[in-house]
């Protein structure tokens, strides 16, 4: 088996659908509906026996395609792809039933793989002792956080004995412990010269592990070889990118999204296997294409009846479930014409809010709030580890050595903090807000609380009063006013508008929380302070014993941002 996985020539191309009307469309045009998106664009390399590839690439560059292309979960638009052994593929959750228990799991997942009954029982304590997930391997799937499905979904697949090991971002929700138990393993399948392809954004586990690398940048090949040639060159790219202003950067991932979409994709004659772009010039040459000067739009005229006939079903289908009467019937069928006459134009992607906010939390026990951007001037607050803060502007030091962050004080006057002192967790490594919140409810087994508590967000003190009684306490620090309630911390932006909510009287155990949530984006180096951000709110939770967690801060950057 000298090439257990070929690719040649490999695209991958999906359509973009914001709602499910799009998707009839999809099927029903023949030349299709939605804007095109090419995940992987004319990849080709080839995996010898015995190779430990990193596939490496800033996100979005079609890592994760490529490992379920690999693994046969979804099939190529174009090219070639050959797969010599059987192939495992670990991610987070990967083949996983939510609504059976991790036990159940282990017997599906390898009933699927052609074990028997008899097997299966032989392996099952084995995965069970790998996965090392407790009481949890006889509950639900559902209730597991995503390093506990990262731990079993690891353990089933390396009980297998694959030939061809594809491990996806598996390694980086788990803690450190389980990691290195997992890279053991590996490395014990790489001493058997099995192929693996180790999907990571961690540089180091990728250099002590792999022996090659593919650079994957968004959906095209930049580069395949030795480990020791590519790093340095991908690393390079890193430093470079990074050294970019906000602009820049945005600049650069719009251009990678345009060529994504196919715009700038041309037709090449590379053969029977090659890729041929989809654009709107092709179609002209490939099919005898109609111009209908009234209609303002192309149509290839072979496809011409299949559209009717196609509209007709859509037509059926519609007056079966809503009850159209014959009258809208002819309405719906001018207004689809109408927008068939105007060749449509994809809507204007929306940044999330978020990206725009840089928000920043204080990573030392202690930092120092200046009144400008030098060490020489006035010390006027102290801020403490975990508080978060909005950056207004940066500025370089007056001595020319690192920078000032300038930020907003709870007066209105201006503050700024060194940049030393502060850490940022960037859009891309944010968590789900709607995967993480159903844990987090499960953690404080109070129904409902997070709804309760986001409800306060952008209200006022006397709009808080209202639900909450009057307040028993008020405290200003370096940043915000704090007014305290019976159950409830809330503080105000100098707007006077509630930014964070903190819940007391908790208990959790420490050790349950970051079994459930996972390592945290922030954490103190005494264990006490433990920070999760997520694309809507951000969580801070701390401990006064490093044994239960006391109190939650539920903290909305865009409300921390507004004027």
């Amino acid at each position: 088996m000298n090439n257990p996985v070929k690719f040649h020539n490999v695209t991958k191309k999906y359509k973009m659908h914001s709602k499910n009307a799009d998707k009839l469309k999809d099927m029903l045009y023949p030349g299709g509906f939605g804007e095109d998106f090419y995940a992987l664009q004319n990849i080709t390399f080839e995996a010898q026996q015995g190779d430990v590839i990193g596939v490496i690439g800033v996100n979005g560059s079609g890592k994760s395609t490529l490992s379920n292309l690999i693994a046969g979960i979804t099939l190529p638009t174009n090219g070639e792809i050959t797969t010599n052994g059987q192939v495992s593929l670990i991610a987070i959750a990967a083949g996983l039933n939510n609504q059976l228990t991790g036990r159940e799991n282990i017997e599906l997942k390898c009933l699927m793989l052609g074990f028997t009954k008899k097997e299966i029982e032989q392996m099952t304590p084995e995965i069970i002792d790998f996965a090392d997930i407790g009481s949890f391997i006889d509950m639900p799937v559902k209730k597991y956080s995503s390093g506990m499905k990262s731990r079993l979904g690891f353990a089933i697949s390396v009980s297998i004995n694959p030939d061809i090991l594809v491990i996806d971002e598996a390694l980086s929700v788990g803690d450190q412990t389980f990691a290195d138990k997992c890279l053991q393993r590996m490395n014990e399948f790489k001493e058997q010269g099995k192929t693996i392809f180790f999907v990571s954004h961690s540089m180091g586990q990728v250099k002590r592990f792999c022996t090659k690398a593919l650079w994957l940048q968004y959906g095209e090949v930049r580069g395949f070889g030795p480990i020791e040639e590519m790093m340095p060159q991908y690393e390079a790219f890193l430093k470079e990118y990074k050294a970019m202003s906000k602009e820049e950067q945005k600049q650069f991932k719009e251009k990678a999204e345009q060529k994504q979409s196919g715009k700038e994709l041309v037709e090449e004659k590379q053969g029977e296997n090659d890729v041929k772009p989809e654009s709107v010039a092709s179609k002209q040459e490939q099919n005898a294409v109609q111009y209908n000067e009234s209609a303002e739009m192309f149509m290839p005229k072979k496809k011409l009846p299949f559209r009717w006939i196609g509209v007709a079903l859509a037509v059926v289908l519609l007056l079966t479930a809503g009850g159209i009467t014959y009258a809208k019937r002819d309405q719906w069928f001018a207004s689809s014409e109408k927008r068939e006459d105007v060749q449509a134009k994809p809507e204007p992607k929306q940044e999330h809010p978020l990206q725009n906010i840089d928000i920043r939390y204080i990573s030392s026990a202690k930092a120092r709030v200046r009144t400008g951007p030098s060490v020489s001037s006035s010390n006027i607050a102290m801020m403490e580890f975990g508080q978060p803060f909005i950056v207004k502007e940066v500025k370089q030091d007056e001595s020319g050595e690192g920078n000032w962050l300038k930020f907003d004080r709870a007066d209105g006057t201006e503050g700024f903090v060194g940049e030393s002192v502060t850490t940022a967790v960037p859009f891309d490594q944010l968590l789900s807000y709607d995967d993480i919140q159903p844990k987090i409810d499960q953690l404080i087994n109070q129904p409902d609380i997070l709804q309760q508590t986001t409800a306060v967000f952008g209200k006022t003190k006397s709009q808080i009063n209202e639900f909450q009684g009057p307040a028993i306490d008020e405290t200003v620090d370096a940043l915000y006013k704090t007014v305290y309630y019976q159950k409830l911390a809330v503080e105000l932006n100098p707007a006077g508008k509630a930014i964070s909510v903190t819940v007391q009287k908790l208990s959790i155990p420490v050790e349950i929380l970051l079994q459930i949530l996972g390592t945290p984006h922030i954490q103190s180096n005494d264990e006490s302070t433990y920070i999760y951000r997520t694309n809507k709110y951000d969580f801070i939770f701390t401990t006064p014993n490093g044994i239960s967690i006391s109190q939650m801060k539920v903290i909305s950057a865009e409300e921390m941002a507004a004027k």
